[in-house]
């Protein structure tokens, strides 16, 4: 889809010079292909479509415990497959932070083995508010149980050192499962990373950035970025692949 943006944007620059795209680069071997399984994880009475699961803006619907239960179990069940063996490691993208907290909680009270953590910041997500103040104290929580996992003394005024740090122990798979909102979905390079579960819905670039987290070429145990999506449906996800490729075919040589 053009939008106004797009069309001021093109007049500013006029002719692009050179376009290349995820699909030249994952044909030229620079990049892996991705490889998609979509779980449903809401329903109505009659049954699901895409509608609803694009409509849905009912917090409470999707924070319900079963549902959060049921979704936690599905990644402990899938993780090796998805991670080849734990041979690599996987990100977990929630809606908002009350999603990020509640889902952490959980993992914390099932049977596993995997290393998990968390983060946000109140300045990337927009879900914040003065009021939230216990979103701080659940951040509080979360880096001491780090602390306690990795032997570190963070806090929350050393958030930036925490967060350099688990990026480091993210990329040195030191932890299976990263839980965010929206930090590490853009920017962050991790050949062993190779899964993204998705419980939240994503649009346009934000989509493809958050799904090349997994992309990163690495060796040949790796041969595909694995997503799981719990509200992206096939048909949203093809409709927001193809309205990002539009995009770019419109920015004309």
């Amino acid at each position: 889809m053009l939008t106004i943006w797009n069309q001021l944007e093109i007049k500013k620059f006029h002719k692009c010079i050179h376009k290349y795209l995820l699909k030249n680069a994952i044909a030229d071997g620079n990049v892996l292909g991705f490889n998609v399984d979509y779980m449903e994880s809401i329903r109505n009475k009659k049954d699901t479509n895409d509608e609803l699961i694009e409509d849905i803006n009912n917090d409470e619907l999707l924070i319900v415990d079963s549902r959060i239960n049921s979704i936690s179990k599905n990644i402990i069940e899938t993780f090796s497959k998805k991670t080849y063996g734990k041979k690599y490691n996987a990100i977990f993208a929630v809606k908002n932070i009350n999603m990020a907290i509640k889902y952490y909680k959980t993992f914390k009270n099932l049977k596993h083995n995997l290393k998990i953590a968390s983060i946000f910041t109140f300045e990337a997500n927009k879900d914040l508010n003065n009021k939230d103040f216990s979103f701080k104290i659940e951040l509080e929580k979360k880096i001491k149980d780090y602390n306690i996992n990795f032997d570190t003394n963070f806090n929350i005024n050393r958030f930036n050192e925490y967060f350099i740090d688990l990026q480091k122990k993210v990329k040195n798979k030191e932890i299976d499962l990263l839980i965010v909102v929206d930090m590490f979905l853009t920017g962050f390079d991790s050949p062993i990373t190779s899964a993204l579960y998705l419980d939240k819905l994503l649009k346009y670039h934000k989509l493809i950035q958050a799904f090349s987290r997994t992309n990163r070429i690495i060796n040949i145990t790796k041969p595909f970025g694995n997503i799981v999506c719990y509200q992206t449906t096939k048909k949203l996800l093809i409709k927001e692949f193809y309205c990002f490729l539009i995009v770019q075919l419109l920015i004309k040589y």
